[in-house]
């Protein structure tokens, strides 16, 4: 069938299974980086038809957003209820991507592949070097590692070798590899990858700020009796540890003083939800996720917030919540590697406290201590939106990719 597609000069077509108006947090950066992009040249988003919480939504098949030309690919909608359905997803997109580009991509053309579906770089290198396109991956995991870790995935060399020295070869082959930390690219380069570029995620600083207790109407509703709220907001996923988390709120249910919020969905919320009833906790509430223009009455309405990561998936993935409550001017309470990347940017800054994974009984005393000291809990705030400001305030970010995206097509 004959192609409808406009053709686009300097184009840069970045590809990921969700975009705008999708919420999760890598559609959001997507579009940031897409918009953004827009004023300099002519940008093209391949993405799928799908929401990230509603498989069954279909958006329109092509569409212009802020200057960005959006085509959206028709792959299987199963969802993420199952890993079945979800390689289906994965699968069905990785075959349209494909074909995409191997009748769109022309001569110049810059593709930025994201990792959602994970080693999006596989096929999709050869697809776009053989048009004389040229390639950067935007790694927000390390693949197939963290499904390994997970469990999601054989521990054998016989697979993971091959599939490793394949996922090496093709990064090496990309113009460059944006990572979003340090552990990131060191673990890269360990294994021969040394065309990689931090640039880490960022939230909006304008749409997310401090918030004064008053000035929140959510904070009125989760705390209508002046309690110190606690609270986690995002994925419940399975790269993170929810045990230290349920043991806190064990410990400090007969503390009135105290309530915690948990506010998103995912893989590991129904078993959390599932322990707090059986053990008749009170001081909890949960709450779905939070639409984006609400972002600062949610983040703004918690006094603490926690951030957890698995020990073991220290530098295969970075939690991107952190840039959001640091906008906020909230601490932190980090559960996961002391001696990690996060810990370090969390004590480095003194932005919060850090608890090794598994010592709930260290994060409950952690929240009473922290509680107990307003004006320490001010200062963590103030030092909060000063590192955001300094280091993860969008325009820093966006400044880096123009930085880096410009050498590359100055490259030709």
């Amino acid at each position: 069938m004959k192609s409808t597609l406009k053709p686009l000069r300097n184009q840069i077509i970045l590809i990921n299974r969700f975009y705008w108006p999708d919420f999760s947090a890598t559609s959001q950066m997507l579009t940031d980086l897409a918009t953004s992009l827009a004023a300099e040249y002519s940008v093209r988003v391949v993405t799928s038809r799908a929401l990230y919480n509603d498989p069954v939504a279909k958006l329109e098949r092509r569409e212009e957003q802020k200057g960005v030309e959006i085509l959206r690919l028709n792959t299987t909608r199963r969802g993420r209820a199952n890993l079945s359905g979800r390689a289906l997803d994965y699968v069905s997109f990785y075959i349209r991507v494909f074909v995409y580009l191997l009748r769109y991509t022309r001569k110049g053309d810059l593709v930025v592949l994201k990792t959602d579906p994970p080693l999006l770089s596989l096929m999709n290198t050869f697809a776009v070097r053989i048009r004389g396109g040229r390639v950067v991956n935007w790694l927000q995991d390390i693949f197939p590692e963290i499904a390994i870790e997970l469990g999601a995935f054989p521990r054998s060399r016989l697979v993971t070798g091959p599939l490793k020295w394949w996922r090496n070869r093709t990064l090496r082959a990309a113009e460059v590899n944006i990572v979003i930390s340090h552990s990131m690219r060191a673990l890269l380069a360990g294994q021969g990858v040394a065309n990689s570029h931090v640039i880490p995620n960022w939230a909006d600083g304008e749409l997310i700020g401090p918030l004064a207790d008053a000035d929140s109407p959510l904070r009125a509703e989760w705390d209508p009796g002046s309690k110190f709220l606690v609270g986690y907001s995002g994925n419940f996923g399975r790269a993170h540890s929810f045990d230290e988390l349920l043991e806190a709120i064990t410990l400090l249910k007969e503390c009135p003083e105290f309530h915690f919020v948990l506010i998103g969905e995912g893989a590991a919320l129904d078993k959390l939800l599932e322990a707090v009833e059986r053990r008749g906790l009170d001081n909890v509430s949960f709450e779905p996720y939070q639409p984006h223009d609400m972002l600062r009455q949610s983040l703004g309405a918690i006094d603490l917030h926690l951030v957890t990561l698995k020990e073991h998936m220290e530098g295969l993935v970075l939690p991107s919540k952190i840039y959001g409550v640091l906008a906020a001017g909230r601490p932190i309470a980090f559960i996961g590697d002391e001696d990690g990347e996060i810990a370090g940017l969390v004590r480095d800054n003194d932005v919060g406290f850090v608890v090794g994974q598994g010592d709930g009984a260290e994060l409950a005393e952690g929240i009473q201590e922290l509680a107990g000291q307003p004006e320490r809990l001010r200062r963590m705030g103030e030092n909060a939106r000063a590192l955001f400001d300094a280091e993860f305030a969008k325009p820093i970010a966006m400044e880096r990719w123009r930085g880096v995206l410009g050498d590359v097509v100055a490259r030709g």
